[in-house]
């Protein structure tokens, strides 16, 4: 269980306090309960377990966002510049095309960012969910590369995205491959921009 100095940093730091409710609720929902109590805490219901994964996620999601809020760490219009000294452009795919369920992206770069910081997204329209995607892998001539997987869904459009990744945004995604499996890879709500910069988008038609 959690101490007194534990507690009352939760209490003073809200934010802490949902991003450990979110952990919490995640645990229960994969573990199908916690051993506290008698009898102990038991969710057998697999709907159930799966709905708490889902809840999980969506908090420690939001307990990230308040905590970046508190911190000053969202990208401010200084990170904003720096981070469009890079240069990023995706050339391939081409704007508007159909493509299928997996889509291999390339892109270039004036200046190479900082390691594991460029990543690809897929973004639906109008501030809407995303999916956090891959770490693109950098080649020569100042070239990257990456691949993005596409919901089974017959027919429909949305935003790959490159972007650059903050800390916050770091460990949100980290929690994001972890819980994936469990949360059946749900979408994270948006906005998007609250979790990366967005340097560079093409919109495609899943077919």
């Amino acid at each position: 269980m959690l101490d007194e100095t534990t507690v009352a940093k939760l209490i003073d730091r809200a934010p802490l306090a949902v991003i450990v409710i979110g952990v919490l609720v995640f645990i229960i929902g994969a573990a199908g309960g916690l051993p506290i109590g008698n009898p102990p805490l038991q969710v057998t219901d697999f709907a159930w377990r799966v709905g708490l994964g889902i809840m999980g996620l969506i908090l420690v999601a939001a307990g990230l966002l308040l905590l970046s809020r508190e911190d000053g760490l969202l990208i401010s219009r200084g990170h904003r510049a720096t981070a469009s000294k890079y240069g990023i452009k995706i050339e391939g795919p081409r704007e508007g095309a159909q493509v299928n369920e997996f889509v291999d992206i390339a892109g270039s770069y004036a200046v190479k960012p900082p390691d594991n910081a460029l990543r690809l997204f897929t973004v639906v329209p109008d501030g809407g969910s995303f999916r956090p995607q891959a770490i693109v892998q950098f080649d020569a001539d100042k070239k990257w590369h990456g691949r993005v997987r596409l919901s089974d869904t017959p027919r429909y459009a949305m935003f790959i995205v490159a972007a650059i990744v903050d800390a916050p945004g770091q460990v949100l995604w980290d929690y994001y491959y972890r819980v994936g499996e469990m949360t059946k890879w749900s979408p994270i709500e948006g906005p998007f921009s609250a979790y990366a910069f967005e340097c560079a988008k093409v919109w495609v038609e899943r077919v």
